[in-house]
Protein backbone atom coordinates (compact mmCIF):
# COMPACT_ATOMS: atom_id res chain seq x y z
CA UNK A 1 0.00 0.00 0.00
CA UNK A 2 2.61 2.55 0.72
CA UNK A 3 4.54 1.52 -1.97
CA UNK A 4 1.61 2.32 -4.33
CA UNK A 5 1.03 5.48 -2.17
CA UNK A 6 4.69 6.46 -2.63
CA UNK A 7 4.39 5.87 -6.75
CA UNK A 8 1.26 8.04 -6.94
CA UNK A 9 2.47 10.42 -5.17
CA UNK A 10 5.79 11.11 -7.13
CA UNK A 11 4.04 10.41 -10.54
CA UNK A 12 1.77 12.82 -9.51
CA UNK A 13 4.33 15.45 -8.53
CA UNK A 14 6.10 14.65 -11.87
CA UNK A 15 3.41 14.43 -13.95
CA UNK A 16 2.16 17.88 -12.62
CA UNK A 17 5.38 19.32 -13.38
CA UNK A 18 5.24 18.34 -17.02
CA UNK A 19 1.56 19.42 -17.80
CA UNK A 20 1.36 22.79 -16.14
CA UNK A 21 4.95 23.69 -17.31
CA UNK A 22 4.36 22.43 -20.67
CA UNK A 23 0.73 24.06 -21.24
CA UNK A 24 1.88 26.65 -19.43
CA UNK A 25 4.57 27.33 -22.59
CA UNK A 26 1.77 26.07 -24.86
CA UNK A 27 -0.65 28.24 -23.63
CA UNK A 28 1.51 31.78 -23.68
CA UNK A 29 3.04 31.00 -26.92
CA UNK A 30 -0.54 30.33 -28.08
CA UNK A 31 -1.77 34.18 -26.92
CA UNK A 32 1.05 35.67 -29.15
CA UNK A 33 0.68 33.31 -32.06
CA UNK A 34 -3.10 34.18 -31.82
CA UNK A 35 -2.43 37.80 -31.95
CA UNK A 36 -0.19 37.88 -35.21
CA UNK A 37 -1.90 35.21 -36.75
CA UNK A 38 -5.66 35.07 -38.13
CA UNK A 39 -8.78 32.75 -37.29
CA UNK A 40 -8.19 31.69 -40.62
CA UNK A 41 -4.67 30.84 -40.54
CA UNK A 42 -5.41 28.18 -37.67
CA UNK A 43 -8.85 27.15 -39.38
CA UNK A 44 -6.33 26.03 -42.34
CA UNK A 45 -4.97 23.34 -39.37
CA UNK A 46 -7.87 22.83 -37.71
CA UNK A 47 -9.70 21.43 -41.17
CA UNK A 48 -7.27 18.37 -40.85
CA UNK A 49 -6.65 17.38 -37.77
CA UNK A 50 -9.20 14.89 -37.73
CA UNK A 51 -6.87 12.97 -40.66
CA UNK A 52 -3.65 13.20 -38.22
CA UNK A 53 -5.46 11.90 -35.27
CA UNK A 54 -7.10 9.14 -37.15
CA UNK A 55 -3.63 8.03 -38.19
CA UNK A 56 -1.94 8.51 -35.50
CA UNK A 57 -4.99 5.71 -33.51
CA UNK A 58 -4.76 3.12 -36.10
CA UNK A 59 -0.75 3.29 -36.17
CA UNK A 60 -0.98 2.42 -31.40
CA UNK A 61 -3.84 0.29 -32.22
CA UNK A 62 -4.52 -0.19 -28.37
CA UNK A 63 -1.26 -1.39 -28.11
CA UNK A 64 0.05 1.47 -25.66
CA UNK A 65 -2.61 0.45 -23.32
CA UNK A 66 -2.05 -3.17 -23.67
CA UNK A 67 1.82 -2.83 -22.99
CA UNK A 68 1.15 -0.94 -20.03
CA UNK A 69 -1.60 -2.56 -18.09
CA UNK A 70 0.63 -6.30 -19.14
CA UNK A 71 2.30 -7.07 -16.21
CA UNK A 72 4.34 -9.25 -17.16
CA UNK A 73 5.28 -7.92 -21.03
CA UNK A 74 8.68 -9.11 -22.22
CA UNK A 75 11.43 -7.26 -24.47
CA UNK A 76 9.94 -8.90 -27.16
CA UNK A 77 6.26 -8.09 -26.24
CA UNK A 78 7.82 -4.13 -26.70
CA UNK A 79 9.82 -4.62 -29.78
CA UNK A 80 7.17 -6.76 -31.70
CA UNK A 81 4.58 -3.48 -31.36
CA UNK A 82 7.61 -1.28 -32.05
CA UNK A 83 8.09 -2.66 -35.70
CA UNK A 84 4.38 -2.81 -35.97
CA UNK A 85 4.04 0.64 -35.53
CA UNK A 86 6.32 1.94 -37.98
CA UNK A 87 5.11 -0.30 -40.61
CA UNK A 88 1.21 0.42 -39.96
CA UNK A 89 2.97 4.40 -39.95
CA UNK A 90 4.53 3.81 -43.66
CA UNK A 91 1.22 2.71 -44.57
CA UNK A 92 -1.31 5.49 -43.05
CA UNK A 93 1.38 8.33 -44.31
CA UNK A 94 0.89 6.81 -47.78
CA UNK A 95 -2.71 6.85 -47.55
CA UNK A 96 -2.63 10.46 -46.69
CA UNK A 97 -0.49 11.39 -49.19
CA UNK A 98 -2.79 9.73 -51.69
CA UNK A 99 -5.71 11.31 -49.95
CA UNK A 100 -4.43 14.93 -49.92
CA UNK A 101 -5.92 16.30 -52.80
CA UNK A 102 -8.80 14.89 -51.90
CA UNK A 103 -8.85 16.69 -48.84
CA UNK A 104 -8.27 19.62 -50.18
CA UNK A 105 -10.94 19.60 -52.77
CA UNK A 106 -13.89 18.38 -50.12
CA UNK A 107 -13.33 21.83 -48.10
CA UNK A 108 -12.40 23.45 -50.77
CA UNK A 109 -8.88 24.77 -50.40
CA UNK A 110 -6.07 24.49 -52.58
CA UNK A 111 -3.28 24.78 -49.44
CA UNK A 112 -4.62 22.08 -47.82
CA UNK A 113 -3.56 19.80 -50.05
CA UNK A 114 0.78 20.42 -48.86
CA UNK A 115 -0.15 20.78 -45.66
CA UNK A 116 -1.82 17.61 -45.13
CA UNK A 117 1.21 15.73 -46.70
CA UNK A 118 3.81 17.74 -44.51
CA UNK A 119 2.03 17.28 -41.55
CA UNK A 120 1.02 13.76 -42.39
CA UNK A 121 5.26 13.35 -42.00
CA UNK A 122 4.49 13.70 -38.25
CA UNK A 123 2.57 10.31 -38.13
CA UNK A 124 5.34 8.37 -38.89
CA UNK A 125 7.84 10.71 -36.43
CA UNK A 126 5.15 9.83 -33.61
CA UNK A 127 5.23 6.07 -34.42
CA UNK A 128 8.83 5.77 -33.17
CA UNK A 129 8.09 6.86 -30.03
CA UNK A 130 5.06 5.09 -29.22
CA UNK A 131 7.08 2.39 -27.25
CA UNK A 132 9.01 4.41 -25.63
CA UNK A 133 6.28 6.38 -23.93
CA UNK A 134 4.37 3.38 -23.12
CA UNK A 135 7.47 1.97 -20.89
CA UNK A 136 7.54 5.52 -19.41
CA UNK A 137 4.32 5.86 -18.51
CA UNK A 138 4.45 1.76 -17.01
CA UNK A 139 7.45 2.66 -15.14
CA UNK A 140 5.86 5.63 -13.55
CA UNK A 141 8.87 7.45 -14.45
CA UNK A 142 6.84 10.77 -15.45
CA UNK A 143 10.22 13.13 -14.50
CA UNK A 144 10.91 12.31 -18.56
CA UNK A 145 7.76 13.21 -19.39
CA UNK A 146 8.07 16.55 -17.90
CA UNK A 147 11.40 17.05 -19.80
CA UNK A 148 10.83 16.06 -22.87
CA UNK A 149 7.07 17.75 -23.54
CA UNK A 150 8.77 21.03 -21.88
CA UNK A 151 11.85 21.25 -23.90
CA UNK A 152 9.88 20.75 -27.33
CA UNK A 153 7.17 22.83 -26.24
CA UNK A 154 9.47 25.65 -25.86
CA UNK A 155 11.38 25.18 -28.90
CA UNK A 156 8.38 24.62 -31.01
CA UNK A 157 6.72 27.10 -30.01
CA UNK A 158 9.24 30.05 -30.18
CA UNK A 159 10.37 28.91 -33.36
CA UNK A 160 6.33 29.00 -34.37
CA UNK A 161 6.53 32.77 -33.10
CA UNK A 162 8.85 33.68 -35.42
CA UNK A 163 7.68 32.32 -38.32
CA UNK A 164 4.31 34.35 -37.27
CA UNK A 165 6.02 37.19 -37.02
CA UNK A 166 7.98 37.31 -40.47
CA UNK A 167 4.59 36.58 -42.03
CA UNK A 168 4.06 32.74 -42.42
CA UNK A 169 0.58 32.82 -42.17
CA UNK A 170 -0.54 29.03 -41.34
CA UNK A 171 2.76 27.37 -42.19
CA UNK A 172 4.18 29.29 -39.44
CA UNK A 173 1.58 26.49 -37.17
CA UNK A 174 2.74 24.03 -39.23
CA UNK A 175 6.20 24.41 -38.93
CA UNK A 176 5.39 24.67 -35.00
CA UNK A 177 3.85 21.40 -35.35
CA UNK A 178 6.48 19.51 -37.10
CA UNK A 179 9.24 20.48 -35.10
CA UNK A 180 7.46 19.48 -31.82
CA UNK A 181 6.98 16.28 -33.69
CA UNK A 182 10.65 15.74 -34.19
CA UNK A 183 11.94 16.99 -30.86
CA UNK A 184 9.86 15.21 -28.49
CA UNK A 185 10.45 11.44 -30.62
CA UNK A 186 14.59 13.08 -30.37
CA UNK A 187 14.22 13.46 -26.71
CA UNK A 188 12.42 10.38 -25.95
CA UNK A 189 15.12 7.89 -27.41
CA UNK A 190 18.19 10.32 -25.45
CA UNK A 191 16.16 9.58 -22.46
CA UNK A 192 15.27 6.39 -22.84
CA UNK A 193 17.50 3.61 -22.57
CA UNK A 194 15.08 0.81 -24.08
CA UNK A 195 16.02 -0.12 -27.59
CA UNK A 196 13.98 -2.68 -29.72
CA UNK A 197 15.46 -6.00 -30.13
CA UNK A 198 15.90 -7.82 -33.41
CA UNK A 199 12.94 -9.91 -32.21
CA UNK A 200 9.41 -9.94 -33.60
CA UNK A 201 6.53 -12.40 -33.07
CA UNK A 202 3.02 -12.47 -34.58
CA UNK A 203 1.81 -14.24 -31.76
CA UNK A 204 2.05 -11.61 -29.57
CA UNK A 205 0.86 -8.92 -31.64
CA UNK A 206 -2.23 -11.23 -31.92
CA UNK A 207 -2.67 -11.82 -28.18
CA UNK A 208 -2.40 -8.35 -27.27
CA UNK A 209 -4.94 -7.40 -30.35
CA UNK A 210 -7.23 -9.40 -28.63
CA UNK A 211 -7.65 -6.53 -25.69
CA UNK A 212 -6.54 -3.76 -27.81
CA UNK A 213 -9.14 -4.18 -31.07
CA UNK A 214 -12.32 -2.95 -28.61
CA UNK A 215 -10.03 -0.57 -27.59
CA UNK A 216 -8.95 0.92 -30.90
CA UNK A 217 -12.66 0.80 -32.34
CA UNK A 218 -13.68 3.29 -29.15
CA UNK A 219 -10.87 5.29 -29.27
CA UNK A 220 -11.07 5.88 -32.86
CA UNK A 221 -14.91 6.87 -32.54
CA UNK A 222 -13.59 9.12 -30.17
CA UNK A 223 -11.02 10.59 -32.23
CA UNK A 224 -13.61 11.21 -34.62
CA UNK A 225 -16.52 12.53 -32.88
CA UNK A 226 -13.80 14.98 -30.55
CA UNK A 227 -12.78 16.24 -34.05
CA UNK A 228 -16.04 15.62 -36.41
CA UNK A 229 -16.95 19.18 -35.24
CA UNK A 230 -14.18 20.90 -36.86
CA UNK A 231 -14.64 18.85 -40.05
CA UNK A 232 -18.52 19.70 -40.12
CA UNK A 233 -17.84 23.15 -39.31
CA UNK A 234 -14.77 23.44 -42.00
CA UNK A 235 -17.15 21.90 -44.73
CA UNK A 236 -20.67 23.84 -43.80
CA UNK A 237 -18.74 27.04 -42.27
CA UNK A 238 -16.14 29.18 -43.24
CA UNK A 239 -12.72 28.59 -42.17
CA UNK A 240 -12.50 31.98 -39.66
CA UNK A 241 -15.23 30.05 -38.02
CA UNK A 242 -13.00 26.81 -37.71
CA UNK A 243 -10.53 29.17 -36.28
CA UNK A 244 -12.56 30.43 -33.90
CA UNK A 245 -14.29 27.09 -32.69
CA UNK A 246 -10.75 25.56 -32.48
CA UNK A 247 -8.80 28.20 -30.42
CA UNK A 248 -12.06 27.95 -27.91
CA UNK A 249 -11.94 24.00 -27.72
CA UNK A 250 -8.43 24.13 -27.49
CA UNK A 251 -8.94 26.32 -24.60
CA UNK A 252 -12.10 24.63 -23.04
CA UNK A 253 -10.15 21.78 -22.76
CA UNK A 254 -6.61 22.93 -21.45
CA UNK A 255 -7.49 22.55 -17.89
CA UNK A 256 -8.83 18.90 -18.56
CA UNK A 257 -5.41 18.33 -20.60
CA UNK A 258 -2.99 19.60 -18.06
CA UNK A 259 -4.65 18.30 -14.44
CA UNK A 260 -7.11 15.32 -15.71
CA UNK A 261 -4.92 13.84 -17.76
CA UNK A 262 -1.85 14.02 -15.35
CA UNK A 263 -4.05 12.00 -12.74
CA UNK A 264 -5.48 9.73 -15.55
CA UNK A 265 -2.18 9.28 -16.96
CA UNK A 266 -0.49 8.23 -12.94
CA UNK A 267 -3.79 6.64 -11.95
CA UNK A 268 -3.86 4.09 -14.72
CA UNK A 269 -0.46 2.48 -14.00
CA UNK A 270 -0.57 2.92 -10.49
CA UNK A 271 -4.28 1.05 -10.28
CA UNK A 272 -3.53 -1.58 -12.55
CA UNK A 273 -1.37 -3.12 -9.79
CA UNK A 274 -4.65 -3.39 -7.36
CA UNK A 275 -6.74 -4.37 -10.31
CA UNK A 276 -7.94 -7.25 -8.78
CA UNK A 277 -8.99 -6.11 -5.17
CA UNK A 278 -12.30 -4.24 -5.79
CA UNK A 279 -12.21 -2.91 -2.36
CA UNK A 280 -8.97 -1.06 -2.38
CA UNK A 281 -9.53 0.22 -6.03
CA UNK A 282 -12.91 1.56 -5.20
CA UNK A 283 -11.44 3.94 -2.24
CA UNK A 284 -8.25 5.12 -4.54
CA UNK A 285 -11.07 5.83 -7.27
CA UNK A 286 -13.14 7.54 -5.58
CA UNK A 287 -10.42 9.95 -3.71
CA UNK A 288 -9.42 10.44 -7.33
CA UNK A 289 -13.13 11.55 -8.00
CA UNK A 290 -13.43 13.91 -5.37
CA UNK A 291 -9.78 15.41 -5.41
CA UNK A 292 -10.22 15.95 -8.95
CA UNK A 293 -13.79 17.97 -8.27
CA UNK A 294 -12.69 19.77 -6.11
CA UNK A 295 -9.98 21.02 -8.40
CA UNK A 296 -11.09 21.40 -11.84
CA UNK A 297 -14.54 21.91 -10.86
CA UNK A 298 -13.56 25.52 -9.89
CA UNK A 299 -11.22 26.36 -12.73
CA UNK A 300 -14.02 25.58 -15.52
CA UNK A 301 -16.39 27.58 -13.91
CA UNK A 302 -13.98 30.94 -13.65
CA UNK A 303 -13.52 29.60 -17.81
CA UNK A 304 -16.94 30.32 -18.17
CA UNK A 305 -17.68 33.18 -16.06
CA UNK A 306 -14.52 34.50 -17.48
CA UNK A 307 -14.45 34.35 -21.36
CA UNK A 308 -15.52 37.63 -22.53
CA UNK A 309 -13.09 39.74 -21.01
CA UNK A 310 -10.21 37.08 -20.78
CA UNK A 311 -10.68 36.99 -24.93
CA UNK A 312 -10.81 40.23 -25.25
CA UNK A 313 -7.76 41.21 -23.21
CA UNK A 314 -5.68 38.19 -24.44
CA UNK A 315 -6.61 37.36 -27.97
CA UNK A 316 -8.06 40.85 -28.35
CA UNK A 317 -11.26 41.75 -30.22
CA UNK A 318 -10.88 39.99 -33.61
CA UNK A 319 -11.24 37.00 -31.06
CA UNK A 320 -14.35 37.84 -29.87
CA UNK A 321 -16.86 35.61 -31.53
CA UNK A 322 -14.73 32.43 -29.93
CA UNK A 323 -16.23 33.88 -26.45
CA UNK A 324 -19.80 32.77 -26.25
CA UNK A 325 -18.47 29.18 -27.60
CA UNK A 326 -15.72 28.90 -25.14
CA UNK A 327 -18.57 29.47 -22.52
CA UNK A 328 -20.32 26.66 -23.72
CA UNK A 329 -17.81 24.29 -24.96
CA UNK A 330 -16.00 24.72 -20.98
CA UNK A 331 -19.70 23.75 -19.06
CA UNK A 332 -19.60 20.30 -21.43
CA UNK A 333 -15.70 19.84 -20.50
CA UNK A 334 -16.91 20.31 -17.00
CA UNK A 335 -17.22 16.42 -16.79
CA UNK A 336 -14.73 15.14 -18.86
CA UNK A 337 -12.01 14.44 -16.31
CA UNK A 338 -14.72 12.46 -14.33
CA UNK A 339 -15.82 10.59 -17.77
CA UNK A 340 -11.72 9.67 -18.07
CA UNK A 341 -11.55 8.36 -14.50
CA UNK A 342 -14.55 6.42 -15.05
CA UNK A 343 -13.45 5.07 -17.89
CA UNK A 344 -9.95 3.46 -16.28
CA UNK A 345 -11.84 1.27 -14.96
CA UNK A 346 -12.48 -0.30 -18.00
CA UNK A 347 -8.85 -0.66 -18.89
CA UNK A 348 -8.05 -1.63 -15.15
CA UNK A 349 -10.65 -4.43 -15.33
CA UNK A 350 -9.47 -4.96 -18.79
CA UNK A 351 -13.09 -4.68 -19.89
CA UNK A 352 -12.61 -2.80 -23.47
CA UNK A 353 -15.61 -4.24 -24.70
CA UNK A 354 -17.47 -2.38 -22.14
CA UNK A 355 -15.59 1.12 -22.83
CA UNK A 356 -16.55 -0.01 -26.72
CA UNK A 357 -20.14 -0.33 -25.78
CA UNK A 358 -20.30 3.75 -24.15
CA UNK A 359 -18.40 5.14 -27.24
CA UNK A 360 -20.78 3.67 -29.35
CA UNK A 361 -23.80 4.95 -27.59
CA UNK A 362 -22.34 7.94 -26.71
CA UNK A 363 -21.29 8.40 -30.72
CA UNK A 364 -25.26 7.70 -32.02
CA UNK A 365 -26.34 10.52 -29.64
CA UNK A 366 -23.36 12.83 -31.07
CA UNK A 367 -24.36 12.18 -34.82
CA UNK A 368 -28.24 12.73 -33.98
CA UNK A 369 -27.69 16.09 -31.95
CA UNK A 370 -24.90 17.48 -34.62
CA UNK A 371 -27.64 16.63 -37.55
CA UNK A 372 -30.40 18.38 -35.64
CA UNK A 373 -28.41 21.54 -34.97
CA UNK A 374 -25.91 22.03 -37.99
CA UNK A 375 -28.74 24.29 -39.50
CA UNK A 376 -28.92 26.48 -36.80
CA UNK A 377 -25.31 27.43 -36.63
CA UNK A 378 -21.97 26.76 -34.39
CA UNK A 379 -23.98 27.65 -31.05
CA UNK A 380 -26.23 25.10 -31.31
CA UNK A 381 -23.36 22.93 -32.48
CA UNK A 382 -21.55 23.13 -29.01
CA UNK A 383 -24.85 23.32 -26.84
CA UNK A 384 -25.34 19.63 -28.50
CA UNK A 385 -21.71 18.97 -27.55
CA UNK A 386 -22.65 20.57 -23.94
CA UNK A 387 -26.04 18.00 -23.70
CA UNK A 388 -23.99 14.95 -25.26
CA UNK A 389 -20.59 15.17 -22.53
CA UNK A 390 -23.61 14.98 -19.31
CA UNK A 391 -25.78 11.99 -21.02
CA UNK A 392 -22.28 10.64 -21.46
CA UNK A 393 -21.23 10.44 -17.29
CA UNK A 394 -24.50 9.11 -16.57
CA UNK A 395 -23.42 6.02 -19.30
CA UNK A 396 -20.41 5.51 -17.70
CA UNK A 397 -21.60 5.71 -14.04
CA UNK A 398 -23.82 2.84 -14.75
CA UNK A 399 -21.74 0.54 -16.11
CA UNK A 400 -18.47 1.36 -13.18
CA UNK A 401 -21.74 0.12 -10.87
CA UNK A 402 -21.91 -3.31 -12.27
CA UNK A 403 -18.11 -3.68 -12.10
CA UNK A 404 -16.88 -1.79 -9.14
CA UNK A 405 -20.31 -1.13 -7.02
CA UNK A 406 -20.05 2.30 -7.20
CA UNK A 407 -23.79 3.24 -7.58
CA UNK A 408 -24.40 6.32 -9.45
CA UNK A 409 -25.70 7.17 -6.12
CA UNK A 410 -22.89 7.21 -4.30
CA UNK A 411 -21.13 9.27 -6.98
CA UNK A 412 -23.12 11.74 -7.78
CA UNK A 413 -22.94 12.10 -3.99
CA UNK A 414 -19.10 12.38 -4.18
CA UNK A 415 -19.36 15.43 -6.92
CA UNK A 416 -22.43 16.91 -5.66
CA UNK A 417 -21.25 19.48 -3.53
CA UNK A 418 -18.15 20.47 -5.52
CA UNK A 419 -20.42 21.08 -8.17
CA UNK A 420 -22.55 23.11 -6.03
CA UNK A 421 -20.21 25.38 -4.24
CA UNK A 422 -18.59 25.68 -8.09
CA UNK A 423 -22.46 27.08 -9.23
CA UNK A 424 -21.99 29.15 -6.62
CA UNK A 425 -19.12 30.18 -7.62
CA UNK A 426 -19.44 31.10 -10.75
CA UNK A 427 -22.61 33.77 -10.60
CA UNK A 428 -20.19 35.46 -7.92
CA UNK A 429 -17.16 35.56 -10.19
CA UNK A 430 -20.08 36.90 -13.31
CA UNK A 431 -21.43 39.16 -10.86
CA UNK A 432 -18.15 40.67 -10.51
CA UNK A 433 -17.66 41.08 -14.31
CA UNK A 434 -20.29 43.80 -14.25
CA UNK A 435 -19.30 45.45 -11.38
CA UNK A 436 -15.47 45.73 -12.47
CA UNK A 437 -15.25 47.63 -15.97
CA UNK A 438 -11.89 46.80 -16.13
CA UNK A 439 -10.86 43.76 -18.12
CA UNK A 440 -7.26 43.08 -16.11
CA UNK A 441 -8.93 43.80 -12.22
CA UNK A 442 -11.94 41.62 -13.26
CA UNK A 443 -9.68 38.51 -14.58
CA UNK A 444 -7.30 38.77 -11.57
CA UNK A 445 -10.54 39.13 -8.88
CA UNK A 446 -12.39 36.27 -10.81
CA UNK A 447 -8.88 34.38 -10.22
CA UNK A 448 -8.42 34.92 -6.75
CA UNK A 449 -12.26 33.64 -6.41
CA UNK A 450 -11.42 30.68 -8.40
CA UNK A 451 -7.91 29.69 -5.77
CA UNK A 452 -10.05 30.22 -2.43
CA UNK A 453 -12.83 28.30 -3.65
CA UNK A 454 -10.38 25.02 -4.80
CA UNK A 455 -8.62 25.57 -1.58
CA UNK A 456 -11.23 25.81 0.57
CA UNK A 457 -12.69 22.60 -1.12
CA UNK A 458 -9.86 20.14 -0.53
CA UNK A 459 -9.14 21.36 2.18
CA UNK A 460 -12.52 19.89 3.77
CA UNK A 461 -12.16 17.14 1.66
CA UNK A 462 -8.40 16.78 3.53
CA UNK A 463 -10.10 17.42 6.53
CA UNK A 464 -13.13 14.99 6.46
CA UNK A 465 -10.98 12.25 5.56
CA UNK A 466 -8.65 12.60 8.65
CA UNK A 467 -11.85 12.38 10.86
CA UNK A 468 -13.20 9.24 8.94
CA UNK A 469 -9.34 7.68 9.32
CA UNK A 470 -9.61 8.64 13.25
CA UNK A 471 -12.91 7.20 13.92
CA UNK A 472 -12.43 4.20 12.22
CA UNK A 473 -9.34 3.93 14.33
CA UNK A 474 -10.53 3.77 17.27
CA UNK A 475 -13.15 1.47 16.30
Amino acid sequence: MSDLNDKLVSGLKWGSVEKFSTYGVQFLLSIVMARLLTPADFGVVGMITIFLALSTIFIDSGFAVALIRKKDATDTDFSSVFYFNILLSLLFYGVLYLAAPAIASFYDTPILCRVTRILGLTVIISSLTIVQRARVTKEIRFNIHAKVTFTSAAISGTAGIAAAYAGFGPWAIVLQLMLASALTSALYWYFSSWRPSKLFSLRTIREMFSFSSKLLVATLLLVIYNNIYQLVIGKWFSMAQVGFFSKANSYANLPNDAIGRTINNVALPALARIGDNDAELLGYYRRLLRGTSCVLFPIMGAIVALAVPGVRLVLTEKWMPAAPLLQILATACVMAPIRMINQNVYHIKGRSDIYLKTEVINKLLITALLAATIPLGIQAICWGFLAVSYVQFFVNAHYNSRLVGYHLRRQLGDIGRPLLVTLVMTAAIFSLTLLIRHDLAAILAGGAVMLATSAWMLNREVRIRTLYAKFFHKA
